[in-house]
């Protein structure tokens, strides 16, 4: 069973005195990415290929970054350790895989949507647990991330979108903060889709829809999976009617 309302309570609980690093990663990635798409960054300079050279410069740095924040939120999951922003930076070596995972997904996506709107969302859900995959096992490629995260999905497509829609509230009002707000649901919502993502990994391989092995090794400190099962295996089996 899918516990939103578990997983979001377990994020809260797992981000309580470990709250600094998230916000400063948000902060700066909100920055960084203020800066690649100002009018200033952007403007058109009459010379085609450096445009197209500044948009994919553009997806890199934003692909780099979503992956290198991934892996920090896989880390909280799995540790009680609070993460540092230098676990953020040490994220920035899998530039290659998250400029390829982005770029592949984005394609996909886009072809799904020129059949209509819905199909697109659906596939972006479908999709979406492979940032996770590839975060916690660098080694794997982006295909077979894909094909984990279809798999993973399967069934509970509708759960991750009402799960988006259940932080629409929170979103209103960090608008009336001026934004500011937006620097802790971030954290917040991000923490609770880390949850998701670890559930629904129990979920498929519970069914023998998928096994450990497809997943490969994750790479974690020793104590990381005796605190994965006291956090995201409660989300999935210790507290039932979580919606």
């Amino acid at each position: 069973m899918f516990e939103r309302k578990t997983y979001k309570s377990i994020a809260l609980k797992q981000l309580k005195n470990r709250w600094t690093t998230p916000v400063l990663i948000t902060i700066f990635i909100t920055v960084i990415t203020s800066l690649i798409n100002s009018p200033s960054f952007t403007e058109d300079s009459g010379i085609s290929n450096f445009m197209l050279l500044i948009s994919l410069l553009g997806i890199l740095v934003n692909s780099v970054m979503s992956l290198a924040e991934t892996s920090v939120y896989c880390k909280l999951s799995r540790t009680r350790n609070p993460a540092t922003f230098n676990d953020f930076i040490k994220g920035f070596s899998m530039w290659a895989k998250a400029f390829l995972g982005h770029l592949w997904f984005t394609i996909w996506v886009t072809l799904w949507s020129f059949l209509f709107i819905i199909p697109g969302i659906v596939k972006a859900f479908s999709y979406s647990q492979m940032f996770y995959v590839i975060a916690e096992n660098p080694e794997i490629s982006v295909g077979q991330a894909m094909e984990i995260s279809k798999v993973m999905t399967k069934g509970h497509k509708g759960d991750l979108f009402t799960m988006a829609l259940s932080f629409l509230g929170w979103g209103i009002l960090c608008i009336l903060t001026a934004g500011i707000g937006f620097f802790w649901l971030n954290p917040y919502m991000k923490m609770s889709y880390t949850n998701a993502y670890h559930a629904l990994k129990i979920m498929s391989i519970q069914k023998g829809e998928l096994k450990e092995s497809d997943f490969g090794p994750v790479e974690s400190e020793t104590s990381a999976k005796q605190d994965t099962s006291s956090d995201s295996t409660d989300s999935h089996s210790s507290e039932q009617g979580g919606n």
